[in-house]
C-alpha cells in the first residue's frame, strides 16, 4: 500500500509533511520547547494558581495558596503542577498552555524580589504577542517551510531589578512558524547578540518586544541598550537594510 503511487489520491507528498509536522509540533519535545498539556485538567482545579518560591526553585500550585507540610515547614513540592528555575519560563507555560487568568494568580511570601503583579504583567504582555497554543491559526503553508523565529520577546533583567545601567540577564521568549514557543535564559549581552545573529532571518519579518520593569531606576536607558544590542546583532552581516521601530514595549519590527 503506497500512499505515493495514487491508490490514495487526496493525500500527496505535501500533505503528508504537513500532517507530520503538525504532528512534530504538538507533541515532538525539543530543547527550550514549552510543552502542551494534553491530560485533562478540569479536577486539578485551575482556576486559580500559586506561585511558590523555596531553595532557589518556583513552583506553581493549583488553588488559592501553596501547600506546606507542617512538621517540615516546607512547600509539598510533589503537588506542584510545575516546577522551575526560571519564574519567566513558568509564566510562558503557563500563558501557553491557556491556564492564564490576571485575577487569579497568586503568589506565596517569599525572598524573592518578584511581585505577583509583575508576573501578570509579563503573562499579559506573553498573552497579547503569542496568543495560546492552538495548531489552527497556523497557516499549512509554514509546515512546507523552514522553521524560522516570527516572533519574540526579550525579558530584561526580571528577577533582580538592578540598579545598574549596564545589564547582563536578559530571557528570550520566541515563537517559530510552526506555533512552537521557546524560552532562552542569557547571562550577558554577547550572547543575546550571538543568538540573534544565529537564528534570525532578516529576510523574514520578526516582531519582537522589549520588556522589562517600568520600575527600573534606568528603565530609558536599559531599554535603548537592548535595542542597540538588537539592531547591531540584525543589522551586520546581513546585507540588507533594517526599517526599526521600538520604544519601551512597543514592537520592533524588521522588514527587508
Amino acid at each position: 500500500f503506497n500512499l505515493y503511487t495514487g491508490t490514495v489520491s487526496e493525500i500527496d507528498k505535501k500533505d503528508l509533511t504537513i500532517l507530520g509536522r503538525i504532528i512534530a509540533a504538538a507533541y515532538h519535545q525539543k530543547d527550550l520547547k514549552i510543552p502542551v498539556i494534553y491530560k485533562p485538567t478540569d479536577s486539578l482545579n485551575l482556576s486559580h494558581l500559586t506561585f511558590a518560591f523555596e531553595d532557589n526553585m518556583w513552583y506553581v500550585f493549583p488553588g488559592h495558596s501553596a501547600p506546606v507540610d507542617s512538621n517540615t515547614k516546607s512547600l509539598m513540592k510533589g503537588r506542584a503542577l510545575i516546577s522551575n528555575s526560571d519564574i519567566v519560563y513558568l509564566t510562558a507555560y503557563i500563558v501557553w498552555n491557556n491556564l492564564f487568568l490576571e485575577n487569579w494568580m497568586h503568589m506565596a511570601p517569599n525572598s524573592s524580589g518578584v511581585t505577583i503583579q509583575e508576573v501578570i504583567n509579563l503573562g499579559n504582555k506573553i498573552k497579547s504577542m503569542m496568543l495560546t497554543y492552538n495548531t489552527s491559526v497556523v497557516e499549512r503553508n509554514n509546515y512546507l517551510k523552514k522553521e524560522r523565529i516570527s516572533k519574540m520577546i526579550v525579558v530584561v533583567s526580571f528577577e533582580n531589578l538592578s540598579e545598574e545601567k549596564d545589564i547582563n540577564n536578559f530571557c528570550v521568549i520566541y515563537k517559530n512558524n510552526w506555533g512552537e514557543v521557546f524560552v532562552l535564559r542569557l547571562n550577558s549581552k554577547h550572547k543575546l547578540a550571538a543568538f540573534l545573529k544565529k537564528n534570525i532571518n532578516q529576510k523574514s519579518k520578526v516582531e519582537t518586544y522589549c520588556y522589562l520593569q517600568k520600575s527600573a531606576k534606568y528603565y530609558d536607558k536599559i531599554i535603548e541598550r537592548t535595542k542597540k544590542i538588537i539592531s547591531s546583532s540584525l543589522g551586520n552581516g546581513h546585507g540588507s537594510s533594517t526599517n526599526l521601530f521600538i520604544l519601551g514595549e512597543h514592537p520592533i519590527v524588521y522588514i527587508d
